[in-house]
């Protein structure tokens, strides 16, 4: 019961999601070919091999706090474009499963419905959602791990 346009949306933004952890990972102070890191914000020199990455933000300096004086200004600007191309399709993606919720309104009770969006709300990715007559199931990734959940049309009860 998903449209094709959604299904496009959902696979661009897993897509943009994996370009943002590649572009982080590259752009990381711990991938510089010096030994050591310099602040440009306080100073602050770091041997490489003590500064641990995020897969999807900048790395902190450990003294003045700032996120972005560990890299250069076009790294800075490679994971803004990222995490910015990333909150558009997300945007595109929310009011798609919008637009597809008001087209079908009997399609689910208000129970099911609200079960839905807290099960959507709990895992990080959604990768489908399949009708299965009197259920539907959405399955995903909550922390980095399978998950589905089997939804009942009547009364919204969830079952892992």
């Amino acid at each position: 019961m998903e449209s094709n346009r959604l299904k496009e949306l959902r696979i661009k933004h897993k897509k943009a999601l994996q370009r943002l952890e590649k572009t982080c990972r590259e752009c990381s102070p711990e991938n510089r070919k010096s030994e050591f890191v310099t602040c440009s914000k306080c100073g602050s020199r770091y041997p490489k091999k003590y500064l641990f990455g995020s897969d999807d933000d900048f790395t902190p300096c450990r003294v003045c706090g700032d996120d972005r004086s560990l890299y250069s200004a076009t790294s800075i600007k490679r994971i803004e474009n990222c995490q910015r191309n990333v909150r558009e399709i997300k945007k595109l993606l929310e009011a798609e499963q919008q637009r597809e919720r008001e087209a079908h309104p009997n399609w689910l009770s208000d129970a099911a419905k609200q079960s839905i969006n807290q099960a959507y709300s709990n895992f990080d990715f959604v990768d489908g959602e399949y009708d299965l007559g009197d259920a539907i199931e959405v399955c995903g990734e909550i922390d980095g791990q399978s998950a589905h959940y089997v939804i009942m049309k009547e009364d919204g009860r969830i079952y892992d």
